[in-house]
């Protein structure tokens, strides 16, 4: 369960926040995970389209940046939060670096998403054999060859791409099935220490546009956002919806990056805006802004358009690791990852 920050209650117009590292690459960000290891905090970025790995210290400074052996298509990546290694999945293999970027370990295996558990003991993997059917793998986390359950399923939407999340039971993950137009559905997959248990709740796949939820600091609840139409508070594990907050109905557009900032408010995402969400009324309390980062006309980044004078924002990825908000940002070849400390948010 992450641990409670405590936001000024005060409504004001706009709450602006500063950040606290910022680091510019050449290569666009697809994912990054963090481990918090005794001595030092690493993150491990992933460029997809140039197919390499990017080990960060605590500031985003690169340690090492490197491309995976015998992977020319990057899948997943998962960083092991005890044992100071990430597993690479791509290319039909599966691959164990150490934070130098020497491969330690190998396995094979056609793994589309790859999540660590909570304690460090299992590798879930999500197998694809076709586009009607996947599989979901427990794989021992020291020894990845080794299977320890496995469970085939029919893919509920014909060829679909796969996300996992993690939730605040060790052995259970949310897995969230991407089809595009035709849709998505969220299932919880709990892992018995002998078997592997799928179940898609109806309540949250009624018009298969679900996003994978969110938890913060209550663990008794998680965000849902269901595509354009909303945001769901749930109660977990029974799936109750307790309260929704719907999008207005002129929007033009809407963003799929939510996050906690404490058991009161969330940030949002639509039509190019991040907005402060209170929980306990589920309304829109201000905008919120992101220094350096703010909203510009859409000339601004792409001069080509010059007559486009439509909001837009560099920020294509916000997510909360632990006590930080971890964005991606970039247009073409001008790309940054930033951290944000929650105590840190300010209102103007």
């Amino acid at each position: 369960m992450l641990p409670d920050i405590s936001i000024n209650q005060n409504k004001r117009k706009n709450m602006k926040i500063k950040i606290t590292y910022e680091q510019q690459f050449e290569y666009k960000i697809s994912a990054i995970c963090k481990a918090n290891y005794v001595e030092q905090t690493y993150y491990i970025a992933t460029f997809s389209k140039a197919g390499k790995i990017g080990v960060l210290n605590e500031k985003l400074v690169p340690l090492c940046i490197f491309e995976p052996q015998g992977i020319t298509e990057i899948q997943s990546v998962s960083v092991h939060p005890y044992a100071h290694s990430f597993v690479v999945a791509g290319s039909n293999v599966i691959h164990a670096y150490d934070l130098n970027g020497n491969l330690i370990e190998q396995a094979e295996g056609n793994i589309m998403e790859i999540q660590h558990s909570l304690d460090g003991k299992y590798l879930w993997c999500i197998r694809k054999d076709n586009a009607k059917r996947f599989a979901i793998e427990v794989r021992d986390a020291e020894q990845l060859n080794q299977i320890l359950a496995e469970k085939v399923s029919r893919n509920k939407l014909y060829d679909s791409a796969f996300e996992i999340g993690l939730t605040p039971q060790t052995n259970e993950i949310c897995l969230s099935q991407m089809a595009g137009q035709d849709g998505s559905v969220i299932g919880f997959v709990k892992f018995t220490g002998k078997d592997i248990a799928l179940k898609y709740p109806n309540s949250l796949n009624e018009d298969y546009e679900a996003v994978i939820p969110i938890w913060g600091e209550n663990e008794h609840e998680f965000l849902l956002q269901q595509d354009a139409t909303g945001i769901f508070k749930y109660k977990y594990p029974s799936c109750k919806l307790l309260q929704e907050y719907l999008f207005p109905e002129d929007m033009e557009y809407v963003g799929y990056h939510h996050a906690y900032l404490n058991k009161e408010k969330a940030i949002i995402q639509y039509d190019e805006q991040f907005w402060v969400l209170d929980l306990n009324v589920m309304q829109i309390e201000a905008p919120f802004s992101i220094d350096r980062h703010e909203p510009k006309e859409t000339k601004y980044f792409y001069p080509s358009l010059a007559d486009d004078t439509n909001m837009m924002t560099d920020v294509y990825l916000l997510k909360r690791i632990d006590n930080t908000l971890v964005c991606f940002a970039g247009i073409e070849k001008n790309y940054s990852i930033f951290l944000i400390e929650l105590a840190n948010c300010l209102e103007d």
